[in-house]
């Protein structure tokens, strides 16, 4: 009798473990969908923050080519002196 007892005993306690090793299973299944779900939404951000950035810099860049064709139009000798100019500076740095 105490080893049908013993045998009930193991069998329940058998039951109990695989029962646990499923919940455990199903609570780093969660956890990884979570984590799966969060580095998506991460990573989503970032590509939207990247678009903003980007069309903020094309904006400030078509901006600035306006202001710098705007004073090229205005002064043509300037930029034509300041183009020599910086021409020359870059032939001399370059010969060191």
């Amino acid at each position: 009798m105490p080893d049908t007892d013993i045998e009930a005993q193991l069998q329940k306690l058998k039951t109990e473990i695989a029962e646990l090793a499923k919940s455990v299973a199903a609570v780093g299944t969660n956890t990884a969908d979570t984590y799966r779900k969060k580095a998506g939404t991460v990573a989503s951000q970032s590509v939207d923050a990247s678009h903003t950035v980007l069309d903020r810099i094309r904006t400030d860049f078509g901006h600035i080519e306006k202001d710098v064709l705007g004073q090229i139009r205005a002064r043509p000798l300037q930029a034509l002196g300041l183009a020599v100019g910086v021409g020359v500076l870059i032939a001399i740095l370059s010969r060191r």
